[in-house]
């Protein structure tokens, strides 16, 4: 039964792991999916925009400015940090604009996009000389870019030479050279997105939502199924427990019974069948809590102290290898009922019996506030850790070897209840070979 228990929580277990695994390769590749989705979107637009250059660089003139500065360069008219401190200017002045226009393009939808294009290559024509030492921004947005995608990229021959138009000032009615340069030009255009996880994320919130609640969902199911066969293994165990042990119980009423069948067919006293009466009882008493509806019955009879005695001969009588030290006074009845009186000591003394006792006191008084039993014996005692389980229900002791001695584990949980009912309190003091005390207080009915 246990390994059969222990399949069924290992398949189970592997099985939600296996669920869990589904949920995360699905969850990682609609991830995948939308970040592609919302880059190619934005690749897109901006594809578009690039088209739009007028709108980044105020005229085409500027190209022919920029060419004709990097001609001065290669010539060493200018130094390399005239170039980078003029693309930084200009960068300066047109960042703003393009960094507005970004924004509100993708203002809508949420995306905080940056753009840059950069001069990556100048090679001077026919050498193949290499002008530039880095690449240089030619614009970019206030958005850096962490992650580059590209955007566009090309590569062209940009030339001029000395022509008849070119060399006649028609105002001035001189001539004037313009310069001669020969490149190849590399640009490229890169973007990013740079809340692009956090975007993703939020239009995933209804699978992620729904995700989680059915994994909730069968963790929750799994966790019953896991606690409801928990219980009912060791209901189970219980049972078995029970089946092997109650014929035990019945042994006290009937070893009583026997003797006291002896002793008639030798001619016994009449004070025998009152004795068989009380064993019936007995026999009758020790079935009704092993149900579950089990309670007390609301209207008895109140006990009187001859039935104490009675049930105290009882024991004396079917335990001769006992000293029993009785001593009763009972002035006031407390609001105790006959059975409930002979459910407390039967059970108190069974224990002492069965847990080593020889020598077993039975003292009931009244007291002003309300009746004291006081059960001691010296038997084998219980450690200080057992005392606060042993009013549970179906418990019994696991230590010290004492887990060999036969019982139900019901008989101290049925008087607590009892004791309970009457607002009473019970308290034991035990040490181990040394025997044990129990102690009860009933208040008086007023």
């Amino acid at each position: 039964m246990k390994d059969k228990n222990f399949l069924y929580i290992a398949t189970s277990t592997t099985l939600f792991l296996f669920l869990l695994a589904i949920h995360a390769h699905y969850f990682y590749n609609s991830f995948q999916l939308k970040q592609k989705d919302i880059v190619n979107t934005v690749h897109s637009q901006l594809t578009d925009l690039e088209e739009q250059v007028p709108y980044f660089e105020d005229t085409t003139s500027k190209e022919d400015e920029i060419l004709i500065l990097f001609s001065k360069f290669q010539r060493k008219e200018i130094p390399y940090d005239s170039i980078t401190e003029y693309f930084r200017n200009k960068n300066s002045k047109t960042s703003p604009r393009i960094t507005a226009y970004i924004d509100s393009l993708f203002q809508k939808r949420g995306y905080q996009v940056a753009l840059k294009k950069e001069l990556i290559n100048l090679i001077a024509l026919p050498s193949r000389d290499t002008l530039l030492k880095k690449p240089i921004a030619m614009y970019q947005t206030n958005t850096p870019i962490h992650e580059a995608r590209t955007v566009t990229e090309g590569k062209w021959i940009s030339s001029s030479s000395n022509s008849e138009f070119d060399l006649i000032d028609y105002d001035n009615h001189s001539r004037k050279e313009k310069p001669n340069f020969h490149f190849q030009i590399n640009r490229i255009t890169t973007f990013d997105i740079a809340n692009l996880n956090s975007v993703v994320l939020l239009e995933l919130v209804p699978l992620i939502v729904s995700s989680i609640l059915i994994l909730l969902s069968v963790s929750l199911l799994y966790y019953l199924t896991y606690k409801n066969l928990i219980k009912h293994r060791r209901e189970s165990i219980i049972l078995h427990d029970i089946v092997d042990n109650i014929a035990h119980e019945f042994k006290t009423p009937l070893a009583t019974l026997k003797i006291a069948s002896k002793t008639l067919s030798k001619g016994g006293s009449l004070e025998i069948l009152p004795l068989i009466d009380r064993q019936i009882n007995r026999l009758e008493n020790i079935l009704k809590p092993i149900q579950d509806d089990y309670e007390p019955s609301i209207y008895q009879e109140r006990f009187q102290q001859q039935e104490i005695i009675d049930l105290c001969n009882d024991f004396a009588f079917s335990n001769p290898e006992v000293r029993f030290e009785t001593r009763m006074e009972i002035l006031k009845t407390p609001t105790l009922q006959l059975i409930e009186i002979q459910t407390i000591l039967s059970n108190l003394i069974s224990n002492s019996i069965k847990y080593g006792g020889t020598i077993i006191g039975i003292h009931i008084n009244s007291q002003v506030r309300g009746l004291e039993i006081t059960i001691t014996d010296n038997g084998i005692g219980m450690e200080p850790a057992e005392i606060k389980h042993i009013l549970k229900k179906f418990y019994r002791i696991q230590k010290n070897n004492i887990q060999n001695t036969k019982g139900l584990g019901l008989g101290l949980f049925l008087v607590n209840k009892i004791v309970l009912k009457c607002h009473g309190t019970i308290t034991f003091k035990s040490k181990i070979h040394s025997g044990t005390v129990v102690k009860i207080n009933i208040p008086h009915e007023d």
